[in-house]
């Protein structure tokens, strides 16, 4: 299986997309020859991930590739699969129970970003008292992707990290932002993040990581990839279970029994929650994504 995730360069066992190459996902998959893809994305992004999962599938219409926007950065995005993949449940497993390990960790992981200055912070309106307080010298500050993504927090109140935990952040950091994460753990991740409308030029990616925890149950396979369903769905392929009308002979008579089957290319409805970033973006074998 691979994971790969679009707006940086590869960590660990997790390959990294360039989000400008069309075909980027499509030479990925030819150099691993994986089953199942899964491939995720800050939700800025998530147009440019269906456009490479659509290139992937018409050059192999067979691909199994899942992809899946979040409300994180690609930092966090990368260590929540590097740590997934890395996992003892994710040793043989379903792709589809790889799939809800991600979306379980990440749901408890924390996407933050610091900012030395509010300056050229595109999706922020800033009041007029950071305004003010933007205007001496660099002040830093932070924000958190998700649902809190409006609000920004003066640097010197720290990142809310619990003290003794551990946040992880792109490259070395400045010395402003070592003083303002106080009694943490900082750990530095080597890798090439592209640019993003929560980050200005001098803004740097930090993550709050947590494993996913909960039990994953067993899962129906779907009868056309073997990967398992979730809610009668098929993250891989789209596919879900139909129940057909199939005669008993072959003359029909006798009556009809029903038995499950999946027709190739079904279209099935996009989900409300997929708006939000809580669902998964299904791409089936004609390109489509849900």
């Amino acid at each position: 299986m691979l994971i790969a995730v679009i707006g940086m360069s590869g960590l660990g066992r997790v390959t990294g997309l360039p989000a400008d190459d069309q075909a980027g996902l499509l030479q990925a998959v030819g150099a691993s020859a994986a089953d199942h893809v899964l491939l995720v994305a800050p939700l800025h992004l998530a147009a440019d991930a269906r456009e490479q999962a659509h290139v992937l599938l018409s050059a192999d219409p067979e691909a199994r590739v899942a992809v899946l926007p979040l409300p994180h950065h690609a930092l966090t995005l990368a260590l929540v699969a590097d740590e997934v993949l890395r996992s003892p449940e994710a040793a043989d497993a379903d792709p589809t129970t790889v799939w809800q390990l991600v979306r379980q960790s990440a749901a408890r992981s924390r996407s933050l970003v610091w900012h030395p200055r509010l300056t050229g912070l595109v999706d922020h309106a800033r009041t007029p008292g950071e305004l003010l307080a933007d205007l001496g010298r660099a002040p830093g500050w932070f924000t958190e992707l998700g649902p809190a993504s409006a609000a920004v927090t003066p640097g010197r109140h720290g990142p809310r990290v619990r003290p003794g935990g551990t946040v992880l952040h792109v490259g070395e950091a400045p010395r402003l932002l070592k003083t303002q994460l106080g009694d943490v753990r900082a750990v530095p991740v080597m890798v090439d993040v592209a640019p993003a409308p929560y980050r200005n030029r001098h803004g740097v990616e930090v993550t709050v990581l947590a494993p996913a925890v909960l039990p994953v149950p067993a899962l129906t396979p779907c009868a056309s990839c073997g990967a398992g369903l979730v809610d009668q769905q098929c993250p891989w392929c789209g596919h879900g279970p139909l129940r057909w009308p199939v005669p008993t002979d072959a003359s029909g008579r006798g009556g009809a029994t029903t038995v499950p089957v999946t027709p190739p290319h079904e279209i099935v409805p996009v989900p409300d929650a997929l708006a939000s970033g809580t669902a998964p973006v299904l791409v089936t074998t004609r390109g489509e994504a849900r």
